[in-house]
């Protein structure tokens, strides 16, 4: 008959009395430090050499041994272990002794500390069971279970969608006081969620993810061996990112209508789309631009265009639409707008756009609010060009205090 040798832990010491080490070799500091356990099948027996910080005694996990500790509720974030004979299971219960959660321990060479994948509340006892079909005893040096941090948790957790990437960012703790962030994500809302990596930073890139799911995010951070209570929830879809500043220029001595736009990360290519009518419907007239610059050449004269472009990855998944430009060759164009903008250190800048020119800015402005896209925004000079085949001025979105648009009759 299989022999079950079990060890019942609490948290809290309602039994005993603090024996102090006799040499410290290790700080576990947690909630069972330095205190006896009571051994239920032995009264008035008492033993803390499983926790008392010294690594030269260790507690010998015999069959019919229950070494108790109870305590009121609290919640278990992780704990630090020293196994280095058999195997052995831990085991949390409720005042009621119902199971709450289970793991095995790992057998090591020097002390561990293993942060639980969700935190287990209400605990109070732990069994500790030795699994070893083929020892008579389990050889625990150290062991010790720790709280959540009284510290509060990341509230600003921030995610930012990319191509197969999703960049995490936090501001608290910073990184000299907590010892590293732990990264957990999931498919689902609130979890459960799978412990993705560590970050030494308040920043971490992801880039097992794949574009078109959904994911979810929590973090926690480390700080003295305790896990803190995770952060708040955020969500995120992957994908390529849609081109920004599009721009079209109609070019009436050649009859040609070019177009250009900011380069996306991971595109391969890109997809040119033009229609006769403002927001579509679109028809594809480049399937393949390996660049950020196209000129159209099919084109009649007095007819605006409406232009947008999509980028592509090497997967072949395509992003969603820029931003909407137009343009044509000979006739006249839309009156457009008259763009003021106000800058920091007293700087006024005044741009005259058409509508479609205005439309990109606005777009571009309002996406980068949102924190999405380039940092500046590039403008087409075409007053005092000179000998330059093209000239542009850029304006820093962080340097932008207002702008005015007044809009010219139709």
């Amino acid at each position: 008959m299989k022999k079950n040798i079990c060890v019942w832990l609490g948290l809290m010491l309602i039994f005993g009395l603090f024996v102090p080490a006799t040499q410290t070799y290790a700080a576990m500091g947690g909630l069972l430090n330095g205190k006896e356990g009571y051994y239920t099948t032995w009264p008035g027996q008492y033993d803390s050499r499983a926790t008392d910080n010294d690594l030269q005694t260790s507690a010998d996990i015999y069959s019919g041994s229950i070494l108790e500790w109870g305590s009121s509720p609290v919640t278990i974030t992780s704990y630090k272990s020293f196994l280095t004979e058999g195997r052995a299971r831990l085991t949390f219960y409720n005042g009621l002794r119902q199971f709450l959660y289970s793991e095995e321990i790992e057998r090591t060479s020097a002390i561990q500390t293993v942060h639980l994948q969700v935190p287990v509340r209400n605990v109070v006892y732990i069994h500790i069971e030795n699994i070893d079909p083929n020892l008579n005893a389990a050889r625990l040096y150290e062991f010790d279970v720790f709280g959540a941090l009284t510290q509060p948790p990341i509230d600003d957790l921030a995610a930012t969608p990319e191509d197969r990437k999703v960049t995490l960012s936090w501001s608290t703790p910073s990184v000299t006081e907590a010892t590293y962030a732990y990264i957990k994500r999931s498919k689902i809302p609130e979890g459960p969620y799978v412990h993705i990596g560590t970050s030494t930073s308040n920043s971490y890139e992801d880039r097992t993810v794949t574009n078109g799911t959904t994911y979810y995010y929590v973090v926690t951070y480390i700080m003295e061996g305790r896990e803190s209570e995770r952060s708040n929830e955020v969500s995120v879809v992957p994908k390529i990112s849609p081109p920004q500043n599009l721009q079209a220029r109609g070019n009436d001595a050649e009859g040609t209508i070019s177009l250009d736009w900011v380069s996306v990360t991971g595109a391969t290519y890109y997809k040119v789309k033009r229609s006769v009518y403002e927001e579509g419907p679109y028809i594809t007239v480049a399937k393949s631009v390996y660049g950020t610059t196209y000129t159209d050449s099919k084109v009649d004269s007095n007819t605006p265009y409406y232009y947008v472009v999509t980028a592509t990855n090497d997967l072949g998944q395509e992003s969603a639409y820029s931003n909407e430009a137009s343009a044509q060759v000979g006739g006249t164009a839309s009156p457009g707008a008259l763009l003021t903008i106000y800058l920091l250190g007293g700087q006024i800048k005044e741009y005259e756009l058409s509508e479609a020119e205005l439309n990109a800015f606005l777009a571009w402005y309002d996406a980068k609010d949102a924190g999405v896209g380039p940092a500046k925004y590039r403008f087409t000079k075409t007053w005092n060009q000179g000998p330059f085949a093209a000239r542009s001025e850029y304006v820093i979105f962080d340097k932008i205090l207002t702008f005015d648009v007044d809009e010219y009759d139709k």
